[in-house]
């Protein structure tokens, strides 16, 4: 008849599930997902797996919930690229300079993993990928309308342009770049998109 089904109650202090979701992402970022033990998990958070079980209903809401806090903190670039206290140029520099510094800390490994091993959580990845793409799209029409560049560039291979230098950087030797690198990459990328290409 197999095993029966026993309730068990969840805490629900979303404020603890979002620490342990910070903790969970560090763990991933320097142990991977595959085959990774409860066990090992919890000991290295001093805490029970039952404590662990408490908040999270299994191995894949954990690596769900990390995925979606670093998600989260990136999609923070959308309150500056849109912030219309800031200069037209400003926002696009400030923006992307920190998604790419953000995006950078997050392992290609964990990254691959994410899409061999869990293919329902790779899809907020590529979703997010793609609002990425339409927010620059949009920034870039903006600039269209105020004149700032001319109207002969085509908003969206400009926002593919970024997207093609972001992967590029997400490739690099992550042992080998320091946040210092990825800063002067990025402005090797703005100085010839504003300078090289636009009024």
């Amino acid at each position: 008849m197999g095993r029966k089904f026993v309730y068990k109650r969840r805490y629900t202090d979303e404020s603890i599930k979002k620490g342990y979701s910070i903790k969970l992402l560090v763990y991933f970022q320097n142990n991977g997902i595959r085959n990774f033990s409860m066990s090992e998990l919890a000991k290295s958070f001093n805490v029970s797996k039952t404590t662990l079980y408490n908040h999270f209903y299994s191995k894949d809401e954990m690596i769900g919930c990390a995925l979606d806090y670093k998600l989260s903190i990136i999609s923070d670039y959308k309150s500056v690229l849109f912030n219309k206290d800031l200069k037209y140029v400003e926002r696009y520099r400030k923006a992307m300079l920190f998604y790419c510094v953000q995006s950078f800390k997050v392992s290609s490994t964990l990254l691959f993993e994410i899409k061999e091993d869990y293919p329902i959580h790779w899809v907020k990845v590529l979703l997010f990928q793609k609002e990425l793409l339409n927010d620059l799209e949009m920034y870039y029409q903006l600039g269209q309308r105020i004149g700032f560049y001319d109207k002969s560039f085509d908003p969206k291979l400009l926002s593919l342009d970024d997207y093609q230098f972001f992967d590029m950087l997400s490739k690099r030797n992550k042992h080998e770049i320091k946040d210092a690198d990825v800063t002067a990459l990025f402005d090797h990328h703005y100085r010839l998109k504003f300078n090289g290409l636009m009024n």
